[in-house]
Formats: C-alpha cells, sequence, structure tokens
C-alpha cells in the first residue's frame, strides 16, 4: 500500500515524516511523504531532522532541508511547537530495544541524538503559502 492510500484509510489529522537524510529508507519515505501530504489537505504534516544522520551528515542535512526541500515545492516553517518531556528514558528504553536503532559507526552522534531534546521538527507548507 502507498503512503498515499494508507493516509486516505487512516484520514490522520496530523502525521510525522522523515527530513530524508543519508539513509536511503528516510530519503525515499521524506519525499514520497511529502508529495502524499501535499495532495491532502487538512493533514498536518509534520517533518523531523533525522536522527542521529543530523548529527553525522551536517552538509546532506543542510542540503536536504535548504535546497531539496524548496525544490520539491516546499518550505519548512519553525512554528512547530511541543512540549518538552521531563525525561529521555522512554526514547532511550525504546532504541535500544531495537538493533538498528543502536548507532554503531558513530557512536558519539547516536548518543548526541539520544539527548533530551534532540529533535528538531518543523512544520511543511507549500513554497507559495
Amino acid at each position: 500500500m502507498s503512503i498515499g492510500a494508507f493516509l486516505d484509510v487512516l484520514k490522520p489529522d496530523r502525521c510525522l515524516v522523515p527530513l530524508g537524510v543519508k539513509h536511503p529508507d528516510h530519503i525515499q519515505t521524506g519525499q514520497t511523504g511529502r508529495r502524499a501530504l501535499a495532495a491532502r489537505k487538512g493533514i498536518e504534516a509534520i517533518i523531523h531532522a533525522d536522527l542521529p544522520y543530523r548529527f553525522v551528515y551536517e552538509t546532506d542535512y543542510d542540503a536536504v532541508r535548504d535546497h531539496q526541500v524548496p525544490a520539491e515545492g516546499f518550505r519548512l516553517t519553525d512554528d512547530f511547537e511541543r512540549d518538552m518531556p521531563s525525561t529521555n528514558q522512554p526514547k532511550l528504553d525504546a532504541a535500544m530495544r531495537y538493533d538498528s536503532q543502536q548507532w554503531r559507526f558513530d557512536r558519539q552522534a547516536w548518543e548526541k541524538s539520544m539527548k533530551l531534546g534532540a529533535e528538531v521538527f518543523w512544520h511543511l507548507r507549500a513554497a507559495d503559502a
């Protein structure tokens, strides 16, 4: 099932998709998610900076955010507000359950991504909005 078809079935009020940095799955999901959300009005589109890639590939991260997303006809706005959790323990517990989430190539980036407040979010908007 495509992301668009899945959104049509679920009819969510909001959807979170990765910015799409470095990892092929994240890139594909980010691009496809942005297109699917743009075609469906009424869904709050939230983009998140890929962790731990945000801390490893700054050039790729900046290029996607500042060049790729606008080239696709979108922009990211910093008007996303959220409550800050008081602990990162649930995040650490969840990450430790999945081998693929335990960053082995750059331990420092993985540790930074596990810190409280490491996540960055934007609203996705049409470039002309």
